[in-house]
């Protein structure tokens, strides 16, 4: 999902996934983080992090380098620990 999507879910998250510890990864394309990208990306992409940490979500930020290493470990904490958590997708980890 883009990071506006998540925003528009964050009840569902912590009323369902993060209560009943269902161990989802969701991958959310960062808008925003860059101060590059379209002007009504920018307040969303400056929240996502502090959204994320409000509601105890643990997420992870990957390069390019490690993309593949923090889905494995990403999804292994995942399902022994049963929470949900993020993994937040710049533009670049893809070019």
């Amino acid at each position: 999902m883009q990071n506006s999507g998540l925003g528009n879910c964050l009840n569902a998250l912590t009323s369902l996934a993060c209560l009943y510890k269902i161990p989802v990864l969701i991958v959310v394309g960062w808008r925003g983080a860059d101060e590059n990208d379209a002007p009504e990306h920018q307040l969303m992409g400056k929240a996502t992090t502090d959204l994320l940490r409000a509601i105890s979500l643990p997420f992870w930020i990957p390069t390019q380098h490690n993309l593949q290493e923090l889905v494995v470990v990403a999804s292994e904490q995942r399902i022994a620990e049963r929470t949900p958590c993020a993994l937040l997708i710049r533009e670049q980890v893809f070019a």
